[in-house]
C-alpha cells in the first residue's frame, strides 16, 4: 500500500486540479518502476495498492525504496509553483492460502499505518 503524505494539504493549498496532477504523476512514476507482471491500482483518494507477484520480500523492499526515492526526488510543477511530496509505503508478503489472500489488503493497510506512525515519530 502506498499513501501520498499530507495530500489534503496539496488540495487545500494548490487546488484540486493540482492534486489530480499529483495523483496521475505519482501513478506514472510507480508504473515506470514496475515490471510488466506487476499490478498498480488506486484504491482510494491518495492511496494505491501494488502487487509484486513472484518477487519475494527482499526484492519487494528494494522496489518500494526505488519508488519512494523516485517520488521524493521528483519536482511537481504547475505554471505557478514547483513542490515536492513524500509518500508512505506499507509492505506485506503473501503466503499461499485462502486465509492469507483474504487478509492481504488488511495486513498491507496495517503496515501502511505503522509506516505513518514511525514517520510521524521520526520527525519529532
Amino acid at each position: 500500500m502506498l499513501d501520498i503524505d499530507k495530500f489534503k494539504l496539496v488540495n487545500d493549498t494548490y487546488g484540486h486540479p493540482t492534486g489530480d496532477m499529483v495523483i496521475k504523476q505519482t501513478a506514472q512514476l510507480c508504473s515506470n518502476l514496475l515490471r510488466d507482471t506487476d499490478y498498480l491500482g488506486r484504491v482510494g483518494g491518495e492511496e494505491f495498492a501494488i502487487l509484486l507477484p513472484n518477487m519475494g520480500l527482499g526484492r519487494s523492499k528494494i522496489t518500494c525504496r526505488r519508488i519512494n526515492d523516485a517520488i521524493a526526488n521528483t519536482s511537481f510543477k504547475t505554471s505557478e509553483i514547483t513542490f515536492n511530496i513524500t509518500i508512505f509505503i506499507g509492505l506485506t508478503a503473501y503466503k499461499n492460502g485462502v486465509q492469507e489472500a483474504a487478509n492481504l489488503m488488511k495486513r498491507a493497510d496495517s503496515a501502511l499505518y505503522c509506516a505513518k506512525m514511525v514517520g510521524v515519530t521520526n520527525t519529532k
